[in-house]
């Protein structure tokens, strides 16, 4: 139930974030940065800010959401150690990141990552997608390893299995956005950062329908 109540909790940070991105293309993301006038290119940013915060959030919790029921899975120690590594890497992972975007530019405007002082994006974002693939791929090996060691009939094994290998496609799709980043980076970043954007929202987007496949089954 816990875990139920979380990914509620997990779905509206996410719709939240699908809202201020869907603001951000009213006041037109997607265009040239030059067709932009001023207010326009600073509430979009305030849109997209809000928007990238909550894509950490998202994934940090939907990956915690997924941690806590490897934990009610997990009946040997080793198992349970690895389980708390996972949660203290994930933890770390969403609080460090989540705070490195909240304060990614010069204040007063932390959101003015196409105008502003801001860090170097790219190798921000290429340390977290690292961090990120590194826990996906605990989060496919280790639930082969507990699921291996219980009493379930093998049709069962395979399918929860199968399910944590859903995570596969959200590591080509971290490695895809750090690479749309860097062209983004080097172009237009309102025109050349709609295919990162896009493959933002799916990770987002894939990551909550994994975390409630294996939290809502059976």
């Amino acid at each position: 139930m816990i875990a139920l109540g979380k990914l509620n909790k997990i779905q509206l940070i996410a719709i939240g974030g699908t809202v201020a991105g869907s603001f951000a293309v009213e006041l037109g993301y997607g265009k040239r940065i030059s067709l932009l006038t001023p207010a326009a290119l600073d509430k979009m940013q305030k849109d997209l800010y809000a928007t990238t915060t909550l894509y950490i959030i998202t994934v940090g919790l939907s990956k915690l959401s997924i941690t806590t029921f490897l934990e009610r899975l997990a009946c040997i120690s080793k198992h349970k150690t690895a389980v708390i590594v996972l949660y203290a890497v994930i933890i770390s992972w969403t609080f460090a990141f989540t705070t490195g975007v909240l304060f990614q530019c010069e204040l007063p405007r932390p959101w003015a990552v196409f105008n502003g002082k801001c860090i170097p994006m790219l190798p921000f974002w290429i340390v977290a997608c690292v961090v990120d693939v590194l826990t996906d791929i605990g989060m496919i090996i280790l639930p082969i390893q507990i699921v291996s060691s219980l009493q379930l009939p093998s049709r069962k094994k395979a399918a929860v299995i199968s399910t944590f290998a859903l995570r596969i496609p959200l590591i080509l799709l971290c490695i895809a956005r750090v690479i749309l980043l860097d062209r983004a980076i080097h172009g237009d970043w309102s025109f050349d950062s709609i295919p990162y954007a896009t493959t933002t929202q799916a990770y987002s987007t894939i990551s909550v329908l994994v975390a409630c496949l294996l939290v809502s089954s059976p």
